[in-house]
């Protein structure tokens, strides 16, 4: 059975790039644009998700914000937050929310491995 992940980053060539990664590892993706997308897909389909990719800086809700909300939903949910240049901004509490944290630009090599921490082969 193939992992399903969901990919939350506003930016529409990320989510491009990280889809066609993952299609390369018989990986099942959903999209979501931005933080508020993402918590309708995760209430409607947690049990299916097996890991969330999260980019910070987004409108409406950043990813700090949106892993809250989507830890209402199902506490342990594994989640990895890819960033630019934000780890500066974020503070300790935010950085430890995440279960791992990557910067851009992805080295496809380095998050193959992350995937492979949370089972996903």
């Amino acid at each position: 059975m193939s992992s399903t992940v969901l990919i939350v980053d506003d930016d529409f060539y990320n989510r491009l790039v990280l889809k066609e990664f993952m299609k390369g590892l018989d990986v099942f993706v959903i999209e979501a644009e931005n933080g508020e997308k993402a918590i309708q897909i995760y209430e409607d389909k947690y049990q299916e998700i097996d890991l969330v990719l999260l980019d910070y800086k987004m409108p409406l809700l950043n990813g700090y914000e949106t892993l809250l909300q989507l830890k209402k939903i199902n506490n342990n949910i594994k989640s990895i937050l890819i960033t630019g240049n934000f780890l500066c901004l974020m503070n300790i509490d935010e950085l430890n929310s995440f279960n791992s944290v990557l910067e851009k630009p992805i080295i496809f090599e380095v998050l193959r491995k992350e995937l492979l921490k949370y089972g996903i082969k």
